[in-house]
């Protein structure tokens, strides 16, 4: 696995539920990531989203507090209302909302659109089980404390999406499974596929020419997708003798692996009509500024990032 790009690390940010969790620091909500899209006709801008699971935020919470560090080495704290968040219609585990902040003293960066794995890609690259990954997210109690220091976890894809019920929502999630020792508090994390130089790709599905350019090149990373559970393994609880101490007692073990919410999820997300009608009300109001930096009243940054 090769050196983790300090972009990815800087568009961690951590997920509160309240003003007082996230000044403090408590071991509470979860992990975001900051997605940049695009703005029509204005190359040097764009519309800032802060991107986590939906469970992390809730459909009915009145919503989250967004903690980002800023240049000098304190925290910026951003209070996103419940009504701003966007959750997929289908119901998959994914929200996000426009975060309206001033991003010049921030001390952070964001993940592009083109960064998004899509199914065809998925597909020309023979992405399959034993492929790398990474994410970096939040190890709640050695987080950083009053301020975010996002640790990186490492694995390999597991199983390609598959239907997983996920306890929280008990739906049957389309999710990748990643053998990567997630914990709780990752939830949200941005999850990464990375193909180093000379990985050895099957030959039954790549034309040769392919392959050896995958292989002598690499490619990646990509945003496989979002962290939104670890799957856990029931167990009996024994007593010293090894016997139940009572029938149909257990605990849940985490088995090591994650769900993951493929990219393209997220993707479909940015192309709800909620997000629509943002962009365009952030790219109404960029025009009517005539200048760079603006921030439009939608929540939404209309601005240089």
């Amino acid at each position: 696995m090769p050196r983790i790009s300090d972009r990815i690390i800087s568009a961690v940010v951590y997920v509160y539920p309240t003003y007082e969790c996230a000044r403090r620091g408590d071991a509470a909500g979860g992990t975001g990531f900051l997605v940049c899209l695009p703005m029509e006709g204005e190359p040097e801008a764009g519309h800032l989203f802060v991107v986590t699971a939906s469970h992390v935020v809730g459909h009915a919470a009145p919503g989250a507090w967004i903690r980002i560090n800023r240049s000098s080495g304190e925290t910026e704290c951003v209070e996103i209302g419940g009504a701003q968040w966007i959750h997929h219609p289908s119901g998959d585990d994914v929200a996000a909302a426009p975060i309206n902040i001033d991003i010049e003293p921030l001390d952070v960066m964001c993940i592009p659109p083109e960064w998004f794995l899509t199914r065809e890609l998925a597909v020309q690259v023979d992405l399959g089980p034993g492929d790398e990954v990474f994410f970096v997210g939040r190890l709640k109690h050695y987080d950083g404390g009053d301020s975010n220091r996002p640790s990186a976890r490492f694995g390999n894809l597991s199983m390609m999406p598959t239907r997983i019920r996920l306890r929280q929502s008990g739906m049957g999630q389309e999710s990748f499974v990643v053998e990567a020792r997630s914990l709780s508090g990752y939830s949200g994390s941005a999850v990464f596929v990375h193909f180093p130089p000379m990985t050895p790709r099957p030959s039954v599905k790549l034309a040769a020419d392919q392959r050896h350019v995958l292989e002598r090149r690499g490619a990646g990373p990509y945003l496989l997708g979002v962290d939104v559970a670890h799957l856990g393994s029931p167990a009996a609880i024994r007593d010293a003798q090894g016997e139940p101490v009572s029938e149909g007692w257990q605990v849940d073990s985490n088995s090591g692996m994650l769900a993951v919410v493929p990219a393209w999820k997220v993707a479909e997300l940015f192309e709800t009509p909620e997000v629509e009608a943002i962009l365009r009300e952030d790219r109404a109001a960029w025009a009517a500024q005539h200048s760079g930096g603006g921030q439009s009243e939608t929540g939404g940054t209309a601005g240089s990032i």
